[in-house]
């Protein structure tokens, strides 16, 4: 039963007339000496002295509040200023002893503010008595304390709910320190502290774990002298918000500054309750944590929505979580933008739901702007990469799905997999790797990793896929090496096999490229090994004009069948068009038993056009080792 139902039985009892009656286990001499409809009646009668030939501890009920007549409690020693030799019953204070009428009418921001700093001298929660409170000044001190009961607060627009209402919203304002102060945070206008906001949504979402909580940042620059922890925050129905503005072009005015403090915005590092958050339109700055600025680690479920970052090493670490979302945003100058440690998906989901979409990344090194490792399953989509060191990195069993990625400028690889990683691209939505021609390694694979396009197909073989969808275009009648300009290496394909692979049975290569051959010409195309000349070529096809997609496969050693292992297949679109041919490995594999533990396999891809005169080009590459 609610405090304020007990009081309402308890003075019922007394009314009908006992010697003695007991409330909330203390006792009282009596009956109820007086009874008043409400504050304003009773302080009209203590004015007049009604009460004054009453004994120390006799019960008076005005509304649904109890008092008892304490003649030393006059002057400054009042506990309720108009109620001179009266306090309110001992266990049972709430904010309508102060004279709050909570009627959606009356302003009750006086009597409010009077009981709030009582209840901070007292270190008591505050009690709310399940009226509606219009409030037009600022409630000093509200943010700072906890409070019960039942209720809300109305400011204007704005509305606090105390009751345990599901789905209410409830925003906390905040504002950098030295615009802060005694403030409740209750509006835009009258803002708290940004660390005494953090600790209110703390304590209250416990308690009231089915409404919305909300922290709202107003602009300007919040210098983090402490990391926020949340170790101790509560499991709410809905994400707890931290939430920031942005200016008409989308740019975070609100400021994290790690300064020279060295601590992270945001820090989890053990177990506890999980946690839902949500992070929009912040922007943090000169934070040098390699484990980021938001460092959340064990069952935290987070959804940042345009968060930006310079001048930061490190900004977002998460390690065993449930799903880390992240929407939107400008990462410049950075080291280490984003790592996922054990971030896993939706249970059966093969390429994860967590992940990071439409963010652009400018002039970041370390190992990776991206980091997605032991056995973390997320995505990668709509995001852009502006002169990195390395755009993605997968390592240690994790799995990362890309789709609709621009990489236009890297220093070392634009996507690099390594220790067991798997990478899916999705043929559907490709990334386009505008800055291969810089010969840099696009994408760097080691042996035992995976690179495939997304399907379901689990029993398909472990293999290395790549795809280069960037149009070759050439002319002329020289013999044109086709490959040499996206990584730099002259590969068809951007990993290496090691040599003894050629052998193993169960070998299998396929690669696909689509060409268009000018009107009235036809091209020699040529797949060679490690050199370009005639004992290197695998296999070759002469095409006519035309639209042409181009089918390449090698399959493994057989003993019946040491050579002719290479075949092709052209398809001309719209039409019937086939060609075929076979081709010789007895080139690679003198290059293998050369030195069969550290050759590599290599695959180059050449063109000669026989007239020359008008530019064939190269759609799409695709290549595929199988193990």
């Amino acid at each position: 039963m609610l405090r304020r139902d007990l009081l309402k039985a308890a003075t019922a009892a007394m009314l009908a007339g006992p010697a003695s009656a007991q409330v909330q286990d203390r006792q009282i001499a009596g009956p109820v000496a007086a009874v008043y409809h409400g504050f304003a009646e009773l302080k009209a009668g203590v004015e007049k002295g009604e009460l004054a030939a009453l004994a120390d501890g006799t019960a008076v009920r005005a509304g649904m509040c109890l008092y008892l007549t304490d003649a030393a409690r006059t002057g400054a020693a009042a506990i309720v200023p108009e109620l001179p030799g009266l306090v309110p019953w001992p266990g049972g204070e709430m904010v309508e002893h102060w004279g709050a009428v909570g009627d959606a009418a009356a302003d009750d921001s006086a009597p409010i503010i009077r009981a709030l700093a009582w209840f901070a001298e007292a270190g008591r929660p505050v009690e709310w008595g399940g009226g509606t409170y219009r409030c037009e000044k600022n409630l000093d001190g509200f943010a700072r304390l906890v409070h019960a009961g039942r209720g809300v607060i109305h400011r204007g627009e704005d509305s606090y709910t105390i009751s345990d209402v599901h789905g209410a919203r409830n925003v906390i304002h905040c504002a950098p320190p030295e615009s802060a102060g005694e403030n409740d945070g209750l509006t835009r206008a009258t803002p708290t502290d940004y660390v005494t906001a953090f600790n209110f949504v703390e304590a209250h979402a416990g308690i009231r774990p089915a409404q919305r909580w909300r922290v709202q940042y107003i602009s300007g620059v919040y210098a983090f002298k402490g990391a926020r922890r949340l170790e101790n925050f509560p499991t709410t129905l809905y994400p707890i918000e931290f939430m920031g503005q942005a200016d008409e072009f989308g740019t975070p005015t609100v400021i994290f500054d790690g300064g020279p403090h060295g601590v992270p915005a945001f820090k989890r590092l053990r177990g506890g309750a999980p946690v839902n958050l949500h992070f929009e339109n912040l922007k943090c700055v000169n934070f040098d944590q390699s484990q980021g600025a938001f460092q959340i680690w064990y069952d935290i479920n987070v959804t940042a929505v345009n968060l930006h970052a310079a001048d930061c090493r490190g900004m977002v670490y998460a390690w065993r979580n449930g799903v880390v979302e992240q929407h939107k945003g400008v990462f410049d100058n950075c080291e280490g933008c984003i790592n996922f440690q054990d971030v896993y998906g939706a249970a059966g989901d093969l390429n994860g739901t967590p992940g990071t979409d439409e963010i652009v990344f400018n002039d970041c090194t370390g190992i990776g702007c991206v980091h997605y490792t032991r056995g973390t399953k997320a995505y990668l989509r709509g995001c852009e990469f502006n002169n990195v060191d390395v755009g993605i990195l997968i390592s240690r069993h994790a799995r990362c799905r890309t789709q609709g990625n621009r990489f236009n400028s890297w220093k070392a690889a634009a996507i690099k997999a390594e220790m067991f990683a798997i990478w899916n691209y999705d043929r559907s939505d490709l990334d386009r790797m505008t800055g291969a021609t810089n010969k840099k390694a696009t994408v760097l694979c080691e042996p035992f990793c995976v690179i495939d396009r997304v399907h379901k197909d689990t029993s398909r073989p472990n293999g290395h896929m790549y795809y280069y969808d960037t149009p070759i275009t050439w002319s002329g009648t020289s013999r044109t090496a086709l490959s040499e300009n996206q990584y730099g290496s002259e590969n068809l394909t951007p990993f290496r096999m090691p040599a003894w692979w050629l052998y193993h049975t169960k070998a299998k290569g396929e690669g696909r490229v689509e060409i268009t051959v000018p009107k009235g010409d036809t091209c020699l195309m040529e797949i060679t090994g490690a050199g370009s000349g005639a004992k290197n070529v695998l296999c070759d096809v002469t095409l006519p004009e035309g639209h042409w997609l181009c089918e390449f496969e090698f399959t493994g050693e057989r003993p019946d069948k040491p050579t002719n292992r290479f075949f092709v297949r052209a398809f001309r679109s719209n039409s019937s068009d086939v060609v075929t041919n076979a081709g010789s490995m007895a080139a690679m594999n003198n290059r293998a038993n050369a030195d069969a533990s550290n050759s590599d396999i290599e695959f180059r891809l050449y063109g000669t056009l026989r007239v020359g005169t008008s530019e064939a080009s190269i759609i799409r590459m695709e290549t595929d080792v199988i193990l």
